[in-house]
This record gives C-alpha cells, structure tokens and sequence, in this order.
C-alpha cells in the first residue's frame, strides 16, 4: 500500500472556525470556492493527493480532476449526498444568532492564540462531549478572527463566540490570545 504522511501545524486553528455547525458551514464555503486560504490550501493538497494514489494518476492529472469537481459543483453535491445519507440536511444548517463579540485589549500582533484552552472552552459550551450520553450543541463555537503573526487595533474584534445558552467569561477567552 502507497501510504502519505502529512504534518500540520497543530498550534493554530485550520481555518477560523472552532465547534461543529461553524465548521460544517467553513467547510461548504471551501466547496464554494470561497474557504479560508489555509483549510483550501490543506484540504486541496489532501483531496490531489488521495486521488492521485487511488486512481494511479500524475499530481497533475488529479489536481486537474480535484478542480473540475470542485468548480462543477460535484464536490459540494457528494458532500450533500453523504450528509443526507446519514439523515443530515445541510441545507438548514444556518450560523447560530446568539454571538458574544470579543475584542482586543491593545494594537498589535497577535504572538500566540492558545487553541488548545479555546477548544475546552467549547467544550464547556456544549461542542463536544465528557461522557458518551452527553448531548453536543451544534451550533455552539468560536470564530477566530486573525492568526498568530497578524497586525490587530485595539478594540478590533478578534473572535466571535457563539454561546447558545451558556454564559461565558470573556476574560476567558481574551486571556487565550
């Protein structure tokens, strides 16, 4: 078996969104053409690559084939046929409308984002589980608004953390970045 073996960067988000819906929603406007340069970027090189082993083709005939799928719709239209199988429905998955804006302290860059504590954090808010019967909140998350390295003024709004029926600390989060 041909294997490929990818390293990422772990130490910051894939894209901007953190919790399940934001990230669903991050994902189709990726198949729109329209998603984060990073998550394009990993999730093209991804879909090449696999296409390439699994139907014995160059790179450049299956970035060709990635492509054609995606500018056609084919991609978008599989995602929507494999959700539907499982009994989901993209079609009425909407960005939740209770939002927290969080925004920066000072001008600046931004030198760290501790994207572990923000993913507990969600966690708390109801976007992932602590035991196997726990309920997840789909529409609960963060989306980050900039990545380590970038420029951000005071009271520019860094994140946004939809909250659904929970409270939060903004400190919290602040103290994350």
């Amino acid at each position: 078996k041909e294997v490929l073996c990818v390293l990422t960067n772990m130490n910051q988000q894939l894209g901007y969104a953190i919790g399940n819906g934001l990230e669903v929603l991050e994902c189709i406007d990726f198949l729109n053409g329209n998603g984060p340069k990073d998550l394009s970027a990993l999730v093209f090189f991804l879909a090449v690559s696999m296409v390439s082993i699994g139907k014995n083709i160059t790179i450049d005939e299956a970035k060709k084939l990635v492509n054609e799928k995606l500018e056609n719709g084919e991609a978008l239209n599989k995602f929507k046929e494999m959700v539907n199988y499982q009994g989901g429905n993209i079609d009425k998955l909407v960005a939740p409308n209770n939002s927290i804006s969080i925004k920066a302290r000072e001008t600046g860059f931004i030198r760290n984002i501790d994207t572990e504590k923000i993913g507990r954090l969600v966690k708390e808010l109801g976007a992932g589980r602590s035991d196997v019967d726990d309920m997840i909140d789909f529409n609960v998350g963060v989306i980050i608004k900039r990545k380590e390295g970038e420029y951000i003024t005071e009271n520019e709004e860094i994140m946004k953390v939809y909250v659904g029926e929970k409270d939060i600390h903004i400190n919290d989060f602040l103290n994350c970045v």
